[in-house]
């Protein structure tokens, strides 16, 4: 347990340190590969800006809670295949809002899809809580 949570720390790290300015109006934040177990990121954005999770290129991703002070709040596939997660706050919204996404990435090869309760070899789940804080 505790080499669990000391690498969802690592991981969490790694994350948060990878975030980049992307332009003027997006803050992306990509999640490393293979992320395994529940994490738990901070994100700040300016109000109007756009914050993005991108979680990977093969799987689902769902909102599990969703924020209560967006304006855009969805979790969805690109064109070129990466899942994300993008937030943006309400109008005249600033503090803390908090949205939980499951990302579940597929094993290499497989078709994404998963039922009954099992995993193919390789694939993961992932549980994020994002607490988002908007200011300027």
């Amino acid at each position: 347990m505790r080499k669990l949570t000391a690498l969802a720390a690592i991981c969490a790290i790694v994350a948060i340190y990878s975030c980049s300015k992307k332009t003027s109006s997006d803050y992306v934040l990509t999640y490393p590969v293979n992320p395994q177990a529940d994490v738990v990121l901070s994100a700040n954005v300016s109000p109007g800006k756009i914050f993005t999770l991108n979680l990977g290129n093969a799987g689902n991703a769902n909102i599990i809670k969703q924020a209560a002070h967006y304006s855009l709040s969805e979790a969805s596939q690109d064109e070129s295949g990466t899942y994300y997660y993008r937030y943006s706050p309400a109008a005249d919204f600033k503090g803390t809002d908090e949205v939980s996404v499951m990302y579940s990435s597929a094993a290499s090869g497989s078709s994404g899809c998963s039922g009954g309760g099992s995993t193919e070899s390789g694939s993961h789940t992932t549980f994020f809580t994002i607490k988002i804080n908007v200011a300027d």
